[in-house]
């Protein structure tokens, strides 16, 4: 790691959160959604579109109604994976985020 490098540079939530803003400015349609796989108690996996709501250092906040199939998933069975692309402006704009 170089002197040279930001606070953006070494902070992945910094540096997603530059991306994020960078895509609103450019008026990417939807810039907000993404993926949200989980897997119910029998291990049966399912992917859906879920909108990031707000990122701080404490992690990603999406809405959902804990009633649905997807909150009975995530509340049943914790590990879950996100993913977000920013493609249409930054190529190498994507991020992955487990847990």
């Amino acid at each position: 790691m170089t002197a040279a490098m930001t606070r953006h540079d070494r902070d992945p939530i910094a540096k997603f959160i530059r991306w994020l803003d960078d895509a609103r400015r450019a008026r990417i349609p939807n810039y907000e959604a993404m993926a949200l796989a989980t897997a119910a108690p029998g291990g049966k996996t399912s992917v859906r579109f879920v909108l990031l709501k707000q990122i701080d250092e404490r992690g990603f906040v999406f809405f959902t109604d804990s009633r649905s199939r997807k909150g009975r998933d995530l509340s049943s069975t914790p590990p879950r994976v996100t993913r977000l692309l920013l493609a249409a402006e930054r190529p190498a704009g994507s991020h992955r985020r487990t847990g």
